[in-house]
């Protein structure tokens, strides 16, 4: 089958199991049909000669293959598979292709947890080879886990590496001293996963570059290490950091599954994540937030973090997420089917790390049926995304409908209501010794390739891979089924391209471009209204 046909068939499963966790919300949502239609791609290519992990990990959405053995793994009738996956992995560690791999520790996780769960049936000779595997692996991973147990800070400039990555890490270490009696492990690993419980922020994230700031998708990579630590420790501080951070993921989460832009550093768009639902699932809202998060699209990572949550999967009803007011400067306001998000968290990324972005952006609008309209994504060295002209703010400050933000010319403040469209105030003052006359005020749209996008000067013009460059749009722009009332004089430009830091430069491709919508305002009131029919 091929990878198109692959993603169509995934997403056409996804789409059922969609339907099926609503009429039976005290079960998984569905990950049992979609594990299955993993493993139908998976052990037909068991059956090709002179196999080596190179070759499978060559396919397209099949890096991280040894994920597949944990999916095997949980489902009864398909042990014979983890088998013969187990059998290929042994075979490439004693060939030193396994840890010869980005992040191979993720895998190591998966074959150990798989390892745990078929022990019983494996013959003296296997089990006596995987386990030799596995330990020289967490060997290695405990060494560079202690390594960092003395960092002053769980972040990436005092680590070295990502606390998403250590977490894992640790976690990983920690269960295979369960697993393998091995208690120096174990308690290695149960230091670094308290500390992260001790250590994570009220609000519940674990931040990347700052301990005082989410990057709200990689969090859930933390929370499923502190999660597996749950499950094999019932440490109660970790059962608390687990309700925190599912509170926080289901408020800055979007119904299409997408956590919210608006608080990440490190990236401007984030999949749909299948990382944490078993930790989620504890609580009602945490299994709301799962049923929502289903992947529409197959790789075998995805497969592996779908097999853990059905493992640690905690049955019981969903419910609504609780209302909460954050200690970081965000405002978050729901009103029928609009989101508006408004964030007063400034920051501007290190240079001594390429992995990380400018916190430049501070409004985003989203509507349930709609999507996203106005995109909080961050950016890097690009002024010209930023919500105001000076990129980023010297300080932050944010009330229950509005934020204040304060840069060297100016303050700038902006408030939200949502009765019943959605209207966005945006009130600049004059500020310090050398106050600014006018600002360049920008929201970037996020436009849709393909679909027509009309103003109120008279272009109609689709979308696509020819620049667009409006000067004057009239008061309304109208798009994808909804219309923006903006401030007069607004220019318009398609497609523009925000940084991504794992490319070193600005993505190119057509899906991740934005329409930049700007104006010069002066140090006055005024107001952008969002209404959808």
């Amino acid at each position: 089958m091929s990878t198109l046909s692959l993603i169509q068939l995934w997403r056409t499963v996804a789409w059922f199991v969609a339907l099926s966790v609503f009429a039976a919300p005290n079960q998984p949502p569905g990950y049992q049909p979609l594990l299955r239609t993993g493993l139908a791609q998976v052990e037909p290519a068991l059956d090709e000669t002179f196999l080596m992990l190179s070759q499978l990990e060559s396919r397209p959405g099949w890096t991280h293959f040894p994920h597949a053995i944990l999916a095997a793994a949980v489902l009864p009738d398909r042990h014979a598979l983890a088998l013969r996956i187990g059998d290929l992995l042994a075979r490439e560690h004693d060939s030193g292709a396994f840890t010869n791999r980005l992040d191979w520790h993720r895998d190591t996780y998966m074959w150990l947890e798989a390892y745990r769960l078929l022990a019983p049936r494996l013959d003296p000779p296997r089990r006596a080879r995987w386990q030799k595997c596995l330990r020289a692996q967490i060997e290695t991973l405990a060494a560079d886990t202690a390594r960092g147990e003395s960092a002053p800070r769980l972040t990436g400039l005092f680590l070295g590496t990502s606390p998403n990555h250590y977490a894992l890490w640790a976690s990983t270490v920690f269960l295979g001293g369960k697993v393998f009696d091995a208690p120096a492990w174990s308690a290695l690993g149960r230091r670094i996963l308290s500390r992260f419980v001790r250590e994570q922020h009220p609000d519940g994230f674990w931040g990347e570059q700052s301990t005082a700031a989410p990057t709200l998708g990689y969090n859930a990579l933390t929370l499923s290490a502190v999660g597996v630590y749950w499950e094999h420790s019932h440490d109660p501080a970790a059962f608390e950091a687990l309700r925190r951070s599912t509170n926080l993921h289901a408020n800055f989460t979007y119904s299409n599954g997408q956590a919210a832009e608006l608080l990440n550093d490190r990236n401007r768009h984030w999949f749909v994540s299948p990382w944490a639902h078993f930790a989620f699932s504890h609580f009602p809202h945490g299994r709301a937030l799962a049923a929502r998060s289903i992947p529409a699209e197959l790789t075998l990572e995805t497969l592996g973090r779908l097999a853990q949550n059905q493992l640690y999967w905690r049955p019981g009803p969903t419910g609504p997420a609780p209302n909460r007011s954050l200690q970081i400067p965000i405002s978050l306001q729901q009103s029928g089917d609009w989101t508006v998000i408004l964030s007063g968290l400034t920051g501007r990324a290190p240079e001594t790390s390429p992995w990380f972005l400018d916190r430049q952006s501070h409004v985003s609008v989203y509507h349930d049926r709609l999507g996203l309209i106005v995109n909080g994504a961050p950016s890097k060295r690009q002024p010209e995304l930023a919500t105001f002209a000076e990129s980023v703010a010297l300080d932050g400050h944010a009330g229950a409908d509005q934020v204040s933000l304060a840069y060297e010319g100016f303050t700038a403040r902006i408030k939200a209501a949502l009765q019943p469209d959605v209207a966005l105030t945006f009130a600049l003052r004059p500020h310090g010794p050398n106050p600014l006359a006018e600002v360049r005020v920008a929201l970037q749209l996020q436009l849709h390739p393909g679909e027509t996008l009309e103003t109120a000067s008279g272009r109609s013009v689709v979308l696509g891979t020819a620049p667009v460059s409006i000067d004057d749009c009239g008061p309304w722009i109208r798009h994808h089924g909804w219309t923006i009332h903006l401030p007069a004089g607004v220019s318009l430009r398609w497609p523009q391209f925000g940084y991504n830091p794992y490319r070193g430069k600005p993505d190119d491709a057509l899906p991740y471009a934005v329409g930049l919508a700007a104006w010069r305002q002066p140090l006055v009131d005024a107001v952008v209204r969002i209404s959808a029919p």
